[in-house]
């Protein structure tokens, strides 16, 4: 009776990492706090469920970073993230497979078709504004040495690409919120924020004030349109 206990015990041993199923997503809302995430010349702080983020960037890829996983998104290969800023800035995201060296980090390089999203944004161009705006990046198509959709280990946020940045002067900071990946990611309709307007109300008759929109993406199928308002 032993024998057979001790028999059925490694059959399921062995049959276990079959049952196993995939971590297929990674999020972070910072309601805990920031543990984990930094590098680089940059500072992250909790704020309000935020993370403030505080950086002088003189090196072209210096970034911030985290690790995590390995989580498989190769049926959902996308991250989208809430930003809120103070001042206008570039901002792209890589994912990492291995260790955290700069080599194994892989940044969408170009528009990929996609039925769920119209293309990935290798940067994304954020306003200041006092909201958060919410951009998602594409990488399907991915490829390049060690590229593994299937064990992403790390996410790194890389802002101002080619170029310095530096925000440490009082009224320069930026938020991050609800970082997520794979089937966590919000696939939504996305324009860039449009920072608060200043002018004279004229007379009715008067010309109207000219606002642009900008890069204006689609979402998913099935996302509520992109809907547009204005307040005074």
């Amino acid at each position: 009776m032993i024998k057979s206990i001790y028999k059925v015990s490694l059959l399921l041993a062995m049959l276990g990492p079959l049952w196993a199923s995939a971590q297929t997503s990674f999020t972070d809302d910072f309601n805990a706090g920031v543990t984990g995430w930094g590098g680089g010349s940059y500072t992250l702080t909790a704020d309000n469920g935020a993370a403030k983020v505080i950086g002088y960037k003189t090196f072209q890829w210096d970034a911030f970073s985290k690790s995590f996983g390995p989580i498989d998104i190769s049926s959902s290969p996308y991250v989208s993230i809430k930003i809120k800023s103070k001042i206008d800035f570039n901002i792209t995201v890589g994912l990492g497979f291995g260790d955290m060296s700069q080599g194994n980090v892989k940044y969408p390089e170009k528009p990929v078709a996609s039925s769920a999203l119209a293309g990935n944004n290798p940067s994304s161009e954020i306003v200041a504004s006092d909201d958060f705006q919410e951009v998602t990046f594409n990488f399907s198509g991915l490829t390049g040495t060690g590229v593994d959709l299937t064990k992403v280990t790390w996410i790194n946020i890389l802002i101002n690409p080619l170029a310095a940045f530096d925000n440490r002067s009082a009224g320069r900071e930026f938020y991050i919120d609800d970082v997520k990946i794979g089937t966590a990611a919000k696939l939504t309709p996305s324009l860039s924020n449009v920072s608060n307007q200043a002018f004279t109300v004229k007379a009715t008759g008067s010309v109207a004030k000219l606002v642009k929109l900008r890069n204006i993406t689609n979402g998913s199928d099935a996302t509520t349109p992109v809907s547009i308002s204005a307040t005074s």
